[in-house]
């Protein structure tokens, strides 16, 4: 049985206090999915996405310059939850694929090395017209229909 796709988007301030709004949202997808599929994804799937994505958010806060940021949460087949944020801000001046290590940095730096050792996959773009994404992507056992 085809599972529906699970879409849930959010915009909010690029504010410290928006990190509330963002975990309120990650607490909605999970509900959503719970509601759809009868159950939550393993803890460790969660931890993974809710981390990830808190990095992300945080940094965009703190760097982008932007006003705004748009986050969507998708569930697709049931095993591929994504976590898609998009803002017009200043770009991003590093790699997603590289970055430091605990060891090499005194102080911060710290987050997309997190994001990016707890998801399995995470990617930045910017586009011609000035906006940025980030796309996190965590596998999971696939979730089934009660």
């Amino acid at each position: 049985m085809h599972l529906p796709t699970i879409l849930e988007t959010h915009t909010l301030l690029a504010r410290p206090e928006a990190l509330d709004g963002l975990h309120a949202a990650i607490q909605q997808f999970w509900a959503s999915l719970a509601a759809q599929t009868g159950r939550r994804p393993p803890m460790r799937v969660q931890f993974a996405l809710s981390t990830a994505a808190s990095e992300i958010a945080a940094n965009i806060i703190r760097y982008s310059g932007a006003e705004t940021f748009v986050v969507a949460f998708l569930c697709r087949d049931g095993s591929r939850l994504e976590a898609r944020f998009e803002d017009q801000g200043l770009p991003f001046e590093g790699g997603a694929e590289a970055g430091p290590t605990p060891g090499g940095l005194a102080e911060g730096g710290f987050g997309l090395a997190l994001a990016r050792r707890v998801v399995d996959s995470l990617a930045y773009d910017r586009s011609a017209e000035g906006l940025n994404t980030w796309r996190l992507v965590v596998l999971m056992p696939p979730l089934s229909l009660p």
